[in-house]
């Protein structure tokens, strides 16, 4: 997972691998101890996304400020079964526009 923090206390991790029960855990502890207002987690270049790496995405959003960032139909459609308040878009453009 890549990390970047904007001026603004924005954080955008990046997952460079699939988000499953492994990436999960490493992303909520991301989540838990960075220390910004708010996080965009970019899955552009994950290929596949598991109810449990969905799970840890809604429980994080529920907390604190989160935008999703997927253009993958597959992994909306995920997120959507897990939580339809999550804020997901297509482009990490508009998500930091958001």
């Amino acid at each position: 997972m890549r990390t970047v923090c904007f001026r603004d206390d924005t954080y955008v991790l990046t997952l460079e691998s699939d988000l499953d029960l492994a990436a999960a855990e490493r992303l909520s502890v991301a989540l838990r101890t960075l220390p910004g207002r708010r996080f965009i987690v970019d899955l552009t270049k994950a290929r596949f996304v598991d109810r449990t790496g969905a799970e840890t995405l809604a429980r994080a959003a529920a907390g604190k400020p989160l935008t999703i960032v997927t253009d993958d139909p597959r992994a909306v459609r995920m997120l959507e079964v897990v939580d339809r308040s999550l804020s997901v878009h297509a482009l990490l453009a508009d998500a930091l526009a958001y």
